[in-house]
């Protein structure tokens, strides 16, 4: 039952990146085309694109670490064995709960404050980093636990 739902998970969270990018890349395009052609850009883009953009790096990133796409600590773990793979998967849970914390801790002071042009508030922004850090988390320890791993 454990690996449905994180079959789940995954998947939820690559439709997740796939509508974003296409949001991204309507957004972008829209742009450009206003721009260019009617000569006159929407005000707001820049600040929705930004948005979408760091939307798709942290959810990016937690996939990326879901598929065990970090070249450098895939190396590091393969190279030492199972008791150092633990080990980097023991540091790597309490960066985790850290960038969970600490992430909390700016979205709770980020609603208050707004872009400008679009005037949506900054807490769209940082409501990803606990999101990642929690998913992150959550696929170290299914790692940590994994005996193919």
């Amino acid at each position: 039952m454990n690996e449905l739902r994180e079959t789940i998970l995954e998947k939820i969270l690559g439709i997740f990146v796939i509508i974003v990018m296409i949001c991204l890349t309507i957004v972008i395009n829209a742009e450009v085309v206003a721009r260019y052609i009617f000569g006159n850009s929407f005000k707001w883009s820049l600040e929705v694109s930004r948005i979408l953009f760091l939307w798709v790096v942290f959810i990016g990133a937690a996939l990326g670490f879901f598929y065990g796409d970090y070249t450098s600590i895939d190396i590091i773990s393969k190279r030492f064995g199972p008791k150092v793979r633990k080990l980097v998967l023991i540091i790597l849970a309490l960066f985790f709960v850290m960038f969970f914390a600490l992430g909390i801790k700016y979205f709770q002071k980020s609603h208050i404050t707004k872009f400008v042009i679009s005037g949506i508030p900054y807490s769209v922004v940082y409501i990803f980093p606990p999101i990642t850090g929690l998913l992150m988390l959550i696929f170290a320890i299914k790692k940590f636990f994994n005996k193919h791993e």
